[in-house]
């Protein structure tokens, strides 16, 4: 028997103890075992709605990587997590535009703590992916949600979308060579100007980018977008330094443009959402980053030097 087949024969002996697994890491006050049981039942397949750290409620695959951490751990990303939460409060009824939604969790956050007279854009480009972010919209009766179908671009065309293995679907993309053999869909692309209501643009002050690898594209249709938008405003983006060049080119623009880019701390480590530790705070940088690095660019109606802070919040499982 190969070593492939006797990892599923064990996964699916322990898929039935999952919740248990989950109870102990999400709950227990003692650390002991959490890690050894995260890394055990992680990867087995198991169908959940659980109700998270920040009240919304979300439905998946425990099996995902996005999916299985709020499952277990209850949060995601969870510095990105608070810097956004504080930054929707404080535009309350405002716009926020998740441009790559995944599942919905940044879009059901946006929903909990935004005003109900506010406006959530969702936009996923695979369809599976819309289903499972349009159920878990339904399942807390938001009523604020507008889901889009289609691929945020430089310009109006079609896209093909690569989708990822099932075990993190959020790296599924419209780059073809990071996953040259994946089954494939054709959507609409358009750049957000082309998408997205002149009205709410006018009103939107924060947007999520995570689009695995085609951010610079989803930059390079920016430009119209951004005549619309307030100048209180934020962009929260993924950099990717494996592209240098697509890399600079979105540092470039948004530093042309008067914003100011703040490196955010972001660790997929599990290590770092067992242990209790304080929330980071962002770091203005002045270069594009080396490595891979979430960044904030920010632009203000009055320049200040205060940087946005969480006021000592932490992170606990």
């Amino acid at each position: 028997m190969q070593r492939k087949q006797i990892v599923g024969l064990v996964r699916t002996w322990l898929t039935p103890f999952v919740p248990i697994a989950r109870a102990w890491i999400r709950y227990s006050p003692l650390s002991l075992g959490k890690a050894l049981l995260f890394r055990a039942f992680w990867r087995c397949p198991h169908q959940f709605t659980v109700r998270t750290k920040h009240g919304f409620v979300l439905a998946g695959r425990s099996s995902d990587v996005v999916q299985g951490f709020v499952y277990y751990f209850g949060t995601w990303e969870p510095d990105i997590t608070s810097f956004l939460r504080n930054r929707l409060r404080d535009f309350p009824n405002g716009v926020f535009i998740d441009v790559g939604a995944n599942v919905g969790y940044y879009t059901a956050l946006a929903a909990t703590v935004m005003a109900k007279d506010a406006r959530i854009v969702a936009i996923e480009a695979q369809s599976e992916t819309l289903r499972m972010l349009q159920r878990n919209v339904e399942i807390n009766g938001f009523k604020n949600v507008v889901c889009l179908h289609a691929a945020v671009t430089d310009s109006e065309k079609e896209v093909r979308v690569f989708s990822a293995p099932s075990w993190n679907v959020g790296t599924t993309t419209i780059i073809e060579s990071r996953f040259p053999n994946a089954s494939t869909e054709l959507v609409r692309g358009s750049s957000l100007g082309g998408l997205i209501e002149h009205d709410l643009l006018a009103l939107c002050n924060t947007v999520k980018i995570d689009v695995e690898g085609a951010e610079a594209m989803v930059v390079r249709g920016l430009e119209a977008a951004l005549m619309k938008m307030p100048q209180e405003l934020c962009f929260v983006i993924e950099i990717a330094t494996d592209e240098v060049e697509a890399a600079n080119y979105i540092f470039t623009f948004f530093i042309e443009r008067g914003f100011r880019a703040l490196a955010l701390y972001n660790s997929y480590d599990s290590g770092s959402y067992l242990r209790k530790r304080p929330l980071s705070s962002p770091v203005e940088i002045f270069e594009c980053p080396t490595e891979q690095t979430d960044v904030l660019f920010l632009r203000t109606a009055q320049p200040s030097s205060n940087l946005p802070s969480f006021g000592g919040a932490s992170i606990s499982a």
